[in-house]
């Protein structure tokens, strides 16, 4: 807030996941060959590119601090309990996306313990996850785009039902191809959520 400056989000949240799907897909390849001990200096890699980037960035972070072009007004302090009342209908969003994401949260965690038993390998378990996150930008690009005929709040229902089918799909496969089925979905479930929630958010 105070900043003039118009952030696609969308755009910004895809280029993670476009990282993240590469490299999740390498990682599977890297600890099918190289074992799991190959996990924590992957983990250290990754924390070491992102001090980097942080590092590289703090030159603009300096300027967006002295372009600032709305002087800050004092904000009047508000209990949770008058937040809460204020804002039922955010509280109950957040309670279905807190049952949503511990749900999804189950499936990323134990996705090898899933596809096992199906056939499935590590190397299957990287691609899933790259899968999943490559999904994601198609929608997350044209977000900004999408908003002009679709309401944010109808753009959350959507989502909500994509993770309903993901869900489905995963409790039904009897084979690993249904799980690859399952995190194309992606393309709805969190491609939209990411860019919706924060639009809406925003609205309120």
């Amino acid at each position: 807030e105070g900043y003039r400056i118009h952030l696609n989000f969308g755009l910004c949240r895809a280029a993670g996941s476009l990282l993240y799907a590469i490299m999740t897909a390498v990682l599977g390849v890297v600890t099918e060959r190289m074992g799991i001990n190959s996990i924590p200096g992957s983990t250290i890699f990754s924390l070491v590119l992102l001090l980097a980037s942080l590092f590289l960035l703090r030159h603009h972070m300096g300027f967006l601090h002295g372009s600032k072009t709305v002087e800050k007004k004092e904000e009047e302090r508000i209990t949770l309990r008058d937040f809460i009342r204020n804002n039922k209908a955010f509280l109950v969003l957040n309670i279905g996306i807190m049952i949503m994401y511990y749900y999804n949260y189950i499936i990323g965690s134990f996705m090898l313990q899933i596809i096992t038993p199906l056939g499935g390998t590590v190397k299957d378990m990287g691609n899933l996850f790259a899968l999943g996150a490559a999904m994601e930008i198609p929608a997350m690009v044209s977000f900004d785009w999408l908003r002009k005929k679709v309401s944010s709040a109808r753009a959350l229902q959507i989502s909500m039902a994509g993770f309903m089918l993901k869900s489905l799909l995963v409790l039904a496969a009897g084979n690993v191809a249904l799980v690859y089925v399952s995190q194309a979905l992606s393309f709805i479930a969190y491609g939209l959520f990411y860019p919706a929630i924060v639009q809406y958010t925003g609205e309120r």
